[in-house]
């Protein structure tokens, strides 16, 4: 016999195949979830997880090819149109010079003839009319 005050909590004494079928909580018994329901939540967990660069990589490829910009913050989502790398008009350049006595850029057809896009997310804080001190 051991003269440790722990001599009852040796390896020995410990069972060694202890499986645990339910748990309790506050007198009623909780079913621990199955092998199949397990694996079903870990095949949905992965597929989100592969779900979202996807969706990335589709949004990006789509603003690249529609021609559009994308700026974001936390007051609005931005869509503005970019100029066509292969317009025959402007050769990607949006635009032309215009000569004269005052020179000005004239837009391209291409990109000046599409709409913004733009999605309001959370109003903008006002300014306050006095001065903060």
């Amino acid at each position: 016999m051991s003269t440790t005050p722990f001599a009852a909590f040796t390896e020995p004494d410990r069972p060694k195949n202890l499986l645990i079928r339910a748990i309790t909580v506050g007198g009623s018994q909780l079913p621990r979830p199955s092998r199949q329901a397990t694996a079903c939540r870990l095949r949905a967990a992965l597929l989100v997880a592969a779900a979202v660069p996807l969706a990335a990589a589709t949004a990006a490829v789509a603003l690249r090819a529609g021609h559009w910009r994308l700026y974001a913050d936390r007051h609005r989502i931005n869509l503005t149109p970019q100029p066509c790398r292969s317009c025959p008009d402007c050769q990607g350049a949006g635009g032309w010079w215009v000569g004269g006595a005052n020179p000005e850029m004239e837009a391209c057809g291409c990109w000046a003839n599409r709409p913004e896009l733009r999605v309001r997310l959370l109003p903008v804080p006002a300014w306050p009319d006095e001065p903060p001190f």
